[in-house]
């Protein structure tokens, strides 16, 4: 159960949602087109879009959510943003498949109809209305192909990939309850994908349900009837299972009444109803309830016309209260699958006669339309269908409904594949049926550790539970085919997981799955896997499985029930019979394929073959044939899973498997199925055409005349042209009864075919003679039967020319609700009314009325028109439009018209579905959307919309927007404004406010070979801060330099408008060829045979597929299991080659091929190079082979014994047949030879593309200066320069690239990836010390191994730390270390780098190890020596506590031959300033520089200026100074900067020129120049002008002027400007006229303002003020509810200013409501709406309260404890302490003083305290420096005595500082404590007693006992500096205690162990 948040919302809450905020603006990636007018030279504005008003109340549980959508094709990143704007989106109503409006394309796969994807983009915005509130809001998507993500309001609520299951989010938490909402979806449907057409987007309908909080769960009743088979025609238990929700934050009693009536009727016809006892649901939670319902004989669903279906309402009642209806669609049917009898429904034995069916629509895509869909059922129930499986994916909602009321069975199959992707289709759902679904996805029925597998599984069933027409769930089909493997333990697995899933969630349907593998196998893997499905109950569907393969596997597995899952896979195309077809489908010139029952896949079988199979068997429960409907995709035979043409282009786009077209026109073969399975009807139908350039004729020169009837008996006879009446036979059916009691007819008189099947139906050959061929026909009792009745075409002739159009609509009257179809068939006839059978006129369609045209069909394959255009060319003499209504009631007048032809009219009349369906409406409000604002200027916004009417007419409508505050428009960023039409609908516009923009970003893509891209019409604008803003504006491109036939970049430069300003943008396309890889070997899925005739083959032909390339010995004789050869048949035939072919069921990616040839002791050998063949072919027929022009590679050895491979390259091919042709050795050590192959590998390939997701720099040079990798990477580089002259970069992996000049001293590259997913910015940073560099940069390293360390102390030990040397080795897993096992005094910190030879350096280099801090330098000095004994200091700093490279860098560059480092403080895990380390050292060499110092500099003699002083110090331009040294001029900025002396006053001043080291100048010059004041004037103002005028341009008159946010430019005499704004400040210097006391006049009126002795004006608008009678036209509902508010508010603790000015707005608005109501008609609205404002903007500020100041207080008091005896604390902290206490105690005496302000006080003053230091005791260092001091120094060995003088030394140097810390005076005492433990007494002889270390320095025990004790101080040391040392300060203490008694520290005591 999804658990959800509960909130509660109050006063203030709504009083800011009575407000507008700014929403901090997005960055945005390419979009869709922005089209932008420009209204000024401070706004633009989007062009007028249509803008729906999308409003749902919750007044339906569920309401239809399908119009109004936006949609782009493309890139449009940044468009989950509520403010993208999308006005330029097309408008689109749901369901919708962007990939059928596209292009045919050869960079798509013949398998998927050659239509791309893509990634699309959609968006609606909505409103729910505020009486909502409180309810639960859920979005359900039927199905969005594919990888769909979705936002609501911006928050990404989750994701959902595969395509074809439904799925849903509850919204609630993410509504805006009355105001603007906006859903985006995202549908990344990358290819390939799919085996078939799958199309893209939103293709399924969408739903807004809205429930109460407690209601029924999703799919929330499961309803079973376990005893229907014995209670039928009496009372039926019907057990009801619901999920009831209880969202709502408190328990509640639920009880449930179920009602069972007939559908569309009414409860009140119920036959049965039962009211469950109350069950308590908790809050947040679910609960199942069960109740079982007495339902009174209901009728059973069946597979007539009509079936009963009835409707169970459950009502959810809290309390006496109904909270939620919910009704559930049911029909009574029980079923059995028998394993000898077959299938039986309601008790009645019964044929599945299925279909397999795609989800396309032909025309209309992927679109789930109920009408089309319920259309194509139709045809097929008319056909005698009785079944369909849904292949091979969930079906639509629409569909299950479909079967519900027209009475079909459904087998509903959940998958395709499984783990392993299917011809190469490396985006298909095997990506993610493993994956498990991300804990943050909010998708409604995931459970953690949930994968998509189960997910998707669970929700195609818990969709069609309750379905009567459901029969069975198909788990998978062919589940390996197409794939790298066979099957394998690893489907076994699967398999096993997805049967317990399904049977866990129903168990009253069998599981089933698709298998062609079987087929007659009695063992093996296959079997295995199929026989658990059937051990776990499950149906067995066997694929293209023949007859006898049928007895095979029912004898092997009698309680199998079994039926054929994929039968036929005839291909035909419709009205072809120009050729009659050999059995199997080979390519044609025209791509036609014949229309008898002649043609089919070599898998497959023709129509009659397979029913005749299933017909003779009742142990076959029946067949599916593949398919019902011709679907896109899969032409086989030109059929092709990888990109490009198959045969010529345009190659057939959709499959010739159907009965039926995609057109909906029954092909011939329609008829066979009716005559076999519908026997409702009387078929007599006849073929072919008789025309004779239409018709072929057999061997005897006759036409194959073919009947398909129902019939006992038929005649022909054969009416010729002149009237002569031939007698061509009568042929009369046998009629056969199998145990079961099926009949079905078969021919065994005459002339009867030799091949069993062809008998299903009546054939007679006829020699062609222009007339007429009719029948006559009779049933079993020797009726007559009338032909006017039959289906079928009951006779043919020979037609005249095409003279006119006949056009018939399946449906005359639909309704006016935006989606009903009708289809409108037409057909072209001669002039006697008979269809010309090859007629191919062009037909235009034109409707008017109240309907529009949604496609044309002809059903030919190859036709690649597109569908939505208005005409295309009749196919077999006929075509089919498909109309939709609008939501108008009325007509639509459809026409048919063509060349030289009688036109064909069809009316069609539209019914109204509402009352007011027939009514002018409003339908939408045209108008601006998205606005484009300099910051600082007010938007202007419309005062009107207009409205647009159901009728297309058009008014304009006022509308009132909202207030936009000067915070909103004084910052860049978004915000959306609502307006009030006066229909009082709700519309909203965006508006961008944007600063100065510096560039629109630049754009990269990628695309095949071949192809043209769509560049986006739009690119973001970017300011000149380097922020992308969420603004875009359209680019025009100009044309590509260069080809995108040709692999490469290509380049192609746009140009923008934005705000007036000409931008440049440029797009570099990456042109691409596919990448190939080969992958596993699919030699295991073939089907073997070889030439060699049956008596002569030798060994195992099975072997070369068995995974194994061993080859036996075989001594036990006959046949080798592990080999093939020709053996045999060479030695006994003296045939010297042979032939081996690998068959498939589907097309192969071959890309390589391994054979394993063998040898032997005595026949076999291995083949000469180069004479192995390789041929391929798509049909295996003689001349369809084509070689393989293959590169040989020999194996040099063998592996394993005897064997070689053989490995074959070539380029990727496609091949359904793969051919190998091997051939005897030659020159061998026999005289007859022989070849053996013990493997061959059929290795696929894999194309793909790639799209680059790096969003980096490849390289980067400023100013000639190449940035090193280390600055790419960290996204900055330094440059002293102070401004960029030239700069060159790239992007890596085509990244686009954006320049940003220089602002605030840093320049921007913006880089955006490749796939858009990415956006990073550069940082060129300006005017930067750069001297330090990169510190891990080696490029000027002097030569390491030229230099020799030293150091002062060297840790004696070995391993990975040692001496000096370590730290020049070049191995930083080994350092350089001080001697740990003594205490090394600090001045010993140092290690010395001697060069060998003098060398000018700037910087040293240090590797800080890794691993450990121990040693690591903190603060240090260099030194620098040419002797080793003069020293001089280099540079002192300090350096971070971190592993890794960091630099110091020379004060200036100096020459040197030594270099010492010296640590002046250090790090260390047991301490600081204990050790010293380094793991590497390096120093690195100055760079080259140019010396400036003689370059000549000029500067004009005298610079004239009107003012210089302190304030405006003289600077020279960049033109004003040039710098030459030997000849050439110097860069400003790059190679040299200037500063200056004596700059401030009249007088001589002087530039400095210096050198920039960064670009290879060192040094300065200099040049004098006089600075003169122009004749002593000083600079006066010069003029005005208005920059922004005041926010308020409209007045009522009466009002008086208010200059707020007016900003004039003020123009100086030295030629510069300065802004003034007017503010209370500045206000004495302005003057206006009128003036602000005097009451404005009606009209538009100029306002002229004065400053500074000049004027300026600008204009407003004073509008007149209509008198307002009492309890007129003003409106205070808004104020009234504030007042309400307001008074329901508390002021509890409010800071006083605040509770204040609240106070004095909510009497203010008092006093305004009183005198409306007391009719005052001096008030107006404005007043009213003022007052409003006011009082809203003061609730706002109730949240400020005062600070709750009890803690602070506390620390206060201890604080003055602390303050009184101040001088036992150090020195250091005592001035932020007294500050810190001094700042709180004004804190706590401020009574407007807020939380925040307390708080920080309180954080304050305790970091204050915490930070004293007690001073420390130096009582037991005093005792230990008068031990140190009593020693005689000649008892003790001078080494150790001399540790003891160092340590002394500096305890007497602490115990003298009065500031001494604590840690000081610790680190004296251990180191005069370790010192005088180390002394060693001088030799007396023995080494017992020696003190053992560990490492750095860890003292460890001694080496007697570990428990032994020291008479020295070695002992406890856990208190070195008295009562203080180990325990906190007396500050930090208090501290602590006063923040725990707070409750703000809890202090956690651990266990001593």
């Amino acid at each position: 159960m999804k658990k959800r948040n509960l909130k509660r919302v109050g006063a203030m809450a709504m009083a800011a949602a009575l407000t507008l905020g700014m929403v901090p603006a997005t960055a945005y990636a390419a979009g869709p087109l922005v089209r932008v007018a420009s209204d000024s030279d401070v706004q633009m504005s989007s062009d007028p879009e249509a803008v729906y008003v999308n409003s749902y109340s919750g007044t339906e549980r569920s309401e239809n959510f399908n119009d109004n959508w936006k949609f782009y094709l493309g890139d449009a990143s940044g468009a989950e943003d509520p403010g993208f704007n999308d006005s330029s989106w097309e408008q689109v109503n749901l369901p919708h498949d962007y990939s059928i409006e596209q292009d045919y394309s050869t960079s798509g796969e013949a398998e998927s109809g050659y239509l791309p994807g893509g990634t699309g983009w959609y968006r609606k915005n909505f409103t729910v209305d505020s009486s909502a509130e409180g309810k639960r809001i859920r979005i359900d998507f039927g199905g969005v192909y594919m990888n769909s993500t979705i936002w609501v309001n911006g928050h990404e609520v989750g994701s959902h990939p595969y395509g074809y299951t439904p799925f849903s989010f509850d919204i609630t938490d993410y509504v805006n309850y009355g105001g603007d909402n906006v859903i985006t979806v995202k549908v990344n449907h990358q290819t390939p994908s799919s085996r078939w057409y799958s199309g893209s987007g939103i293709y399924r309908s969408v739903d807004l349900t809205i429930t109460d909080p407690v209601h029924v769960d999703l799919y929330g009743t499961k309803i079973e009837t376990p005893n229907l088979e014995e209670e039928a025609g009496g009372t039926v238990s019907t057990n009801v299972s619901t999920t009831v929700v209880n969202d709502s934050a408190e328990a509640q009693n639920v009880t449930l009444t179920h009602t069972v009536f007939p559908k569309d009727g009414d409860a009140e016809d119920s036959i049965g109803t039962v009211t469950t006892e109350a069950v308590e649901v908790a809050a947040g939670a679910s609960a199942d309830i069960d109740a079982t319902v007495p339902v009174n004989n209901p009728t059973l669903w069946d597979t007539s016309d009509n079936p009963a279906l009835y409707t169970v309402r459950t009502e959810v009642k809290v309390g006496d209260t109904v909270v939620d209806t919910y009704d559930t669609e049911f029909g009574y049917r029980y079923f059995n699958l028998d394993a000898n009898t077959g299938f039986s429904l309601n008790g009645e034995n019964m044929k599945l006669k299925g279909v397999c069916m795609h989800h396309d629509q032909g025309a209309l895509g992927a679109e789930a339309w109920e009408d089309a869909i319920n259309r194509q059922v139709k045809i097929l129930k008319e056909m005698g269908c009785n079944s369909i499986r849904v292949t091979h994916n969930p079906a639509a909602d629409e569909l299950i409904e479909a079967c519900n009321e027209q009475g079909i069975l459904v087998i509903d199959e959940a998958f395709d594949g499984w783990m392993y992707p299917k011809n190469g289709n490396s985006n298909d759902y095997s990506v993610w049926f493993d994956q498990t679904i991300d804990d943050g996805n909010e998708i409604i029925g995931a459970e953690s550790g949930m994968t998509w597998a189960q997910f998707d599984l669970t929700a195609m069933i818990k969709k069609g539970q309750n379905a009567p027409s459901v029969i069975m769930w198909s788990l998978g089909n062919e589940v390996q085919e197409g794939t790298a493997y066979g099957l394998n333990q690893t489907y076994a697995d699967a398999q096993s997981k997805l049967i317990a899933w399904a049977q866990e969630l129903d168990s009253t349907r069998p599981v089933t799955r698709g298998d062609n593998n079987v087929k007659g196998n009695t063992s093996g893997t296959a079997y295995n896997i199929m026989d658990s499905l059937a051990q776990a109950g499950g149906a067995v569907g066997l694929n293209y499985t023949n007859g006898s393969q049928y007895d095979t596997q029912h004898e092997a597995s009698p309680d199998w029930p079994i039926y054929g899952s994929e039968t036929a896979s005839s291909v035909n195309s419709r009205g072809i019979y120009d050729r009659l077809g050999s059995g199997g489908a080979s390519q044609t010139a025209d791509k036609n394929l014949t229309s008898y029952d002649n043609s089919a896949v070599g898998w497959g079988a023709l129509a009659s073959s397979a029913w005749y199979d299933v017909i003779q068997r009742d142990f076959v429960a029946g067949e599916y044939v593949w398919t019902g409907f011709d679907y896109i995709g899969e032409p086989t035979p030109w059929n092709g899973t990888s990109t490009g043409a198959v045969s010529s282009w345009p190659s057939p786009k959709n499959s010739y498997f159907g009965i039926v077209d995609t057109a909906g026109l029954p092909k011939d073969s329609y008829y066979f199925y009716q005559s076999q399975w519908n026997d409702d009807v009387d078929t007599l139908h006849i073929l072919p055409a008789w025309n004779e350039d239409v018709v072929t004729t057999n061997g005897s020169g006759e036409v194959p005349v073919v009947v398909y009837t129902d019939a006992a008996k038929v005649k022909l006879t054969l009416t010729t042209a002149d009237g002569e009446v031939k007698d061509l036979g009568t042929k009369e059916f046998t009629t056969k009864t199998t145990d079961a009691g099926y009949t079905y007819q078969i021919y065994e008189g005459e002339g009867a075919n030799g091949t069993a099947h062809k008998n299903l139906y009546l054939t007679w050959n006829v020699p062609f003679e222009e007339g007429t061929i009719s029948a006559e026909a009779w049933d079993a009792e020797g009726n007559a039967i009338d032909l006017d009745q039959v289906e079928g075409r009951t006779y043919v002739t020979t037609t005249g020319d095409e003279a006119k159009l006949d056009a018939e609509a399946d449906r005359t009257e639909i309704a006016a609700d935006g989606t009903e179809l009708s289809y409108i068939t037409v057909s072209v006839e001669d002039e006697n009314g008979e269809i010309v059978p090859d007629a191919a006129n062009n037909v235009k369609f034109t409707v008017e009325g109240e309907g529009t045209l949604v496609g044309v069909d002809n059903g030919e394959q190859a036709d690649h028109q597109s569908y939505q255009d208005d005409n295309r060319d009749a196919f077999s003499g006929q075509l089919v439009a498909i109309v939709q209504s609008t939501k108008n009631a009325g007509e639509i007048k459809v026409t048919a018209s063509a060349d030289g032809l009688d036109p064909a009219v069809v009316t069609i009349n539209t019914t109204p579905v509402e009352e007011e369906s027939g009514e002018t409406s409003l339908s939408y409000y045209m108008m601006s959307r998205n606005y484009y604002v300099k910051t600082g200027n007010m938007p202007q916004l419309p005062e009107t919309v207009t409205a647009v009417y159901s009728d297309n007419s058009e008014a304009d409508m006022t509308v009132t927007w909202n207030e936009i505050s000067e915070d909103q428009i004084a910052q860049t960023g978004t915000f959306s404004v609502a307006g009030v039409t006066e229909a009082g609908d709700t519309v909203s516009v965006t508006v961008n406010m944007i600063d100065q923009v510096a560039a629109l970003l630049n754009y990269t893509t990628t695309v095949p070979v071949g192809t043209e891209p769509v560049l986006p019409e739009s690119r973001p604008a970017v300011l000149q801060n380097g922020e992308v803003i969420s603004a875009s504006f359209p680019v025009e491109w100009g044309e590509p330099e260069g080809s995108y036939d040709e692999v490469g970049p290509v380049m192609v430069t746009g140009t923008a408008n934005v705000l007036g300003q000409e931008m440049t943008v440029s797009a570099v396309v990456r042109v691409q060829e596919q990448q190939v890889t080969i992958g596993d070997s699919v030699t295991g899925a073939a089907n073997l045979s070889q030439d060699i005739e049956a008596g002569f083959q030798s060994d195992t032909l099975e072997a070369i597929k068995d995974g194994n390339t061993a080859i036996s010995d075989n001594t036990s004789g006959g046949a080798n299991p592990t080999a093939w050869s020709n053996w045999t048949n060479t030695n006994k035939n003296n045939d010297n080659d042979a032939e081996i072919t690998f068959r498939y069921d589907t097309q192969q990616r071959v890309g390589e091929i391994v054979v394993y040839f063998a040898r032997d002791y005595s026949g076999l050998r291995f083949p000469n190079a180069g004479t192995t063949e390789i041929y391929i072919s798509e049909t295996g027929e003689d001349n369809s082979w084509t070689k393989v022009e293959a590169e040989e590679t020999i194996a040099e050895s063998e592996n394993p014994t005897r064997v070689k491979a053989y490995t074959y390259n070539f380029d990727p091919q496609l091949a359904t047949y793969v051919k190998l042709r091997v051939v005897n050795p030659t020159g061998t050590d026999l005289s007859k030879p022989s070849v053996a192959i013990t493997e061959v590998m059929i290795n696929e390939w894999t194309g793909s593309y790639t799209t680059n997701s790096t969003a980096a720099l490849q390289s980067l040079s400023v100013n000639g200066l190449e940035a090193s990798a280390s600055d790419l990477a960290n996204g900055y580089f330094d440059t002293e320069a102070i401004l960029i002259d030239t700069i060159q970069y790239a992007g890596a992996d085509n990244a686009a690239v954006t320049y940003i000049p220089p602002y605030e001293n840093a320049a921007k590259l913006i880089i955006e990836s490749e796939d858009h997913s990415t956006r990073n910015t550069f940082t060129i940073n300006l005017g930067v010390d750069a001297s330090a560099g990169d510190a891990a940069d080696d490029s000027r390293d002097y030569d390491y191994t030229k230099t020799t360390a030293t150091a002062a102390s060297e840790y004696p030990g070995g391993g990975n730390e040692g001496p000096a040397s370590y730290a020049v080795d070049n191995n930083t897993g080994t350092w350089w270390h001080t001697n740990w096992n003594v205490t090394v005094p600090m001045s010993d910190f140092w290690i010395t780098l001697e060069l060998e030879e003098e060398t000018m350096l700037d910087a040293l280099r240090y590797y800080g190890r890794d691993g450990s801090i121990n040693g690591h330098v903190g603060d240090y000095k260099v030194e620098v020596s040419t002797d080793g004994e003069e020293w001089t200091t280099a540079c002192t700093g300090t350096f971070e506590n971190i592993s890794g490279w960091q630099i110091a860098v020379f004060d200036q560059p100096m020459m040197a031959k030594y270099v010492r480092l010296t640590g002046l403080s250090t790090f260390g895990d047991s301490g600081n300033n204990r050790f010293m380390s380094a793991a590497e050292l390096r120093v690195r060499m100055a760079e080259e520089t140019t010396d400036i110092s003689n370059a000549e500099v000029t500067v004009p003699e005298v610079k004239e200026v009107d003012v210089v002083d302190e304030d405006h110090p003289v600077t020279l331009s960049a033109d004003e100074i040039t710098v030459a040294l030997d000849g050439a001029e110097l860069r400003y900025g790059v190679d040299y900067i200037v500063s200056y002396e004596n700059n401030t006053a009249e007088g001589t001043a002087t530039a400095i020129v210096t050198g920039l080291g960064q670009y290879g100048y060192s040094g300065s010059a200099s040049a004098e120049f006089e600075i003169r004041v122009s004749g002593g004037s000083e600079v006066t103002a010069t003029g005005i002008a208005v920059k922004t005028a005041p926010t308020k341009n409209v007045y009522t008159e009466g009002e008086t002027l208010d200059p707020s946010g007016l900003v004039l430019t003020v123009s100086y005499s030295d030629g510069s400007t300065a802004d003034v704004a007017y503010s209370d400040e500045t206000a004495g210097s302005f003057t206006f006229t009128p003036g602000l006391d005097t009451a404005l006049e009606a009209g538009n009126v100029t306002v002229t303002v004065g400053y500074a002795g000049f004027e300026a004006m600008f204009d407003i608008r004073v509008d007149e003020e209509e008198p307002v009678e009492p309890g007129g036209d003003i409106s205070t509902a808004v104020l009234e509810y504030a007042i309400e508010l307001a008074e329901g508010a508390s002021t509890d603790g409010v800071v006083d200013a605040v509770k204040e000015n609240f106070e004095n707005a909510l009497q203010a608005a008092k006093d305004v409501l009183a005198r409306v109501q007391e009719g005052d008609t001096t008030v107006t609205q404005s007043d009213v709406d003022t007052a409003w404002s006011n009082l809203i903007k003061a609730m706002q500020y109730l949240e400020f309260k005062k600070g709750d100041k009890t803690d602070l207080e506390k620390v206060i008091a201890l604080a003055d404890e602390i303050n009184n005896n101040l001088d036992s604390y150090l020195d250091a902290g005592k001035d932020a302490f007294t500050t810190a206490l001094a700042e709180a105690k004004d804190v706590y005496a401020d009574g407007n003083a807020m939380q925040d302000d307390v708080d920080a006080a309180w954080r304050a003053l305790m970091n204050a305290m915490a930070e004293l230091r007690l001073r420390p005791s130096k009582d037991l260092l005093e005792d230990l420096i008068n031990q140190a001091e009593g020693l005689n120094e000649a008892d003790y060995e001078a080494e150790s005595f001399a540790a003891v003088r160092s340590a002394l030394a500096a305890a007497k140097d602490v115990f003298a500082n009065e500031e001494a810390t604590p840690e000081e005076v610790d680190t004296s005492v251990s180191a005069l404590e370790d010192a005088l433990a180390k002394l060693t007494p001088v030799s007396t002889g023995g080494d017992n007693g020696q003190t053992g270390t560990g490492n750095d320095g860890q003292t460890g025990g001694s080496s007697n006992s570990g428990n032994s004790s020291s008479s020295n101080t070695s002992g406890s040391k856990a208190v070195k500096t008295g009562d203080t040392a180990n325990a906190l300060p007396f500050a930090v203490a208090a501290a602590v205690a006063v923040a725990a008694a707070a409750g703000v520290i809890v202090l956690k005591k651990k266990e001593d162990k």
